[in-house]
């Protein structure tokens, strides 16, 4: 099971609950709908595929920190054995750890990048594209990566957490019928639930310009269009 559904395991198809609950109401042709659908289906692959190479890169620093702990406690041991305890050694044991990690740091990011595979999907044929673009993470260091790993994953979570406030309310709107539709206040929250999503997924659409140089800008477009729907 990938990552992204690991995190919206109470969904068998989160993005064609989105098609379903936030898109198809908006009353778009077949041709637009199969456009964002694409599209999203691109956006949801690549976020699965940058939290992937985000754990494994992660999972090497931390095989990393430990062996450089154990190095260290080796050393300090022979320094006890020689001089006897230290007075704030703990203090710059910890603190030498991170400063040898953070200089391995980015090997270790370039070299998880380049052994990284391309996200499954094909880009979409009107996504935006940044010259050396491929499919795949850019072979570049980024020392936020960790830092926007934990962005992208509160952005998911955040639309998982909306979307189940859409869906009690389009039960609500389901259970009383006709007056549903014409309740105001109901259609309101609806509608702004619907917008919320969109703005989430436009936010993980330009933190996926930034690592593999392809934008879709279907949320950006659609957000745009429900300023006058």
């Amino acid at each position: 099971m990938s990552i992204f559904n690991q995190l919206v395991s109470n969904h068998n198809d989160f993005r064609t609950l989105i098609m379903v609950n936030v898109i198809a109401p908006l009353d778009l042709d077949a041709g637009d709908q199969q456009y964002v659908n694409n599209e999203l289906k691109w956006l949801f692959a690549a976020v699965d595929n940058f939290l992937r190479v985000n754990q494994t890169a992660q999972s090497k620093l931390d095989e990393e920190r430990k062996r450089i702990k154990e190095k260290l406690d080796e050393e300090e041991r022979q320094r006890r054995r020689r001089w006897g305890n230290e007075i704030g050694t703990m203090h710059r044991k910890g603190k030498n750890i991170e400063e040898a990690l953070s200089e391995l740091a980015p090997q270790i990011w370039r070299n998880t990048i380049a052994n990284s595979p391309p996200v499954e999907v094909p880009i979409p044929y009107e996504a935006e594209t940044l010259p050396g673009a491929n499919n795949s993470l850019l072979k570049t260091t980024f020392d936020s990566q960790s830092i926007i790993g934990q962005m992208v994953m509160s952005n998911l979570n955040l639309i998982r957490n909306i979307h189940l406030n859409l869906d009690r309310l389009l039960n609500r709107e389901t259970l009383m019928g006709e007056g549903g539709k014409r309740n105001i206040d109901l259609q309101n929250s609806i509608q702004a639930e619907r917008v919320n999503i969109i703005q989430e997924l436009n936010k993980i659409a330009i933190a996926m310009k930034e690592y593999y140089g392809i934008f879709v800008t279907s949320p950006e477009q659609l957000l745009e269009y429900l300023k006058g729907y």
